[in-house]
């Protein structure tokens, strides 16, 4: 229905089957829906975020730097 990767769905089961279907502050979790769609935004986010630090790290490229390896 939200077209949600099986494994996101299983980690979401999981962690909240684990606490009771209550949330971190002891709440009940009455819309189960609801909370799966934002654990889904919250895990895009996250993919996002890493995505865009993973493109802004300097890249190595040769003649301009000294390998890592290359301190030994």
């Amino acid at each position: 229905m939200l077209n949600i990767p099986p494994d996101t769905g299983r980690a979401f089961w999981d962690h909240f089957e684990a606490q009771g279907w209550t949330t971190g502050n002891g709440v009940p979790i009455v819309q189960w829906s609801a909370k799966l769609s934002a654990w889904w935004r919250r895990e895009q986010a996250k993919d996002a975020e890493a995505k865009t630090k993973a493109a802004a790290k300097p890249k190595f490229r040769i003649g301009t730097q000294t390998a890592p390896d290359e301190s030994f």
